[in-house]
């Protein structure tokens, strides 16, 4: 506890008692962030090189999520599993089904490419810089295809320009 004081010319003309903060008066701050558009960017996980998120929370009738994660298949191949869900308002995690594709083509050639279900990517933000990951593959994958599950915390590597998370 501390007191504040307000002096002009010599003359105390405010004091206040500040009290401690106390963690427990405000219960909301350990929750994670409401996700909306200034989480939008890109990230990446510091004990991964190489792998990344591309992430756009965005609006178009009504809010979403669209993330492409880059990563790598078991043989070292580059490999994106990409996903998007709807985002209810005022919403602190959202789990999106993602997607990996086969068939497809180099600049153009996808007549033939085929979504196929990956499984799911939880996503909260306990910071502005700091993306909690949670994954779950489903069962039965080819075995090319990246699969497991587990958490990842993740860091910002860029923002949208003029939208900084503060």
């Amino acid at each position: 506890m501390f007191t504040l004081s307000a002096v002009s010319n010599g003359n105390t003309v405010f004091n206040a008692t500040v009290t401690a903060y106390d963690a427990s008066q405000y219960p909301d701050a350990s929750l994670a962030l409401a996700i909306g558009g200034r989480l939008s960017g890109s990230w990446y996980d510091p004990a991964h090189p190489g792998e990344g998120i591309f992430l756009e929370v965005g609006e178009q009738g009504e809010r979403f999520v669209f993330l492409s994660w880059f990563t790598y298949a078991p043989d070292g191949r580059a490999y994106w599993i990409i996903g998007q869900a709807a985002v209810p308002a005022d919403a602190r995690t959202v789990t999106v089904p993602m997607q990996y594709y086969v068939n497809g083509g180099f600049a153009g050639n996808f007549a033939n490419a085929t979504g196929q279900q990956w499984g799911t990517v939880t996503l909260a933000f306990p910071a502005c810089d700091t993306l909690m990951l949670g994954f779950q593959s489903n069962a039965l994958l080819p075995t090319d295809v990246p699969s497991g599950s587990g958490t990842r915390t993740w860091r910002r590597l860029v923002t949208i320009d003029g939208y900084a998370c503060e």
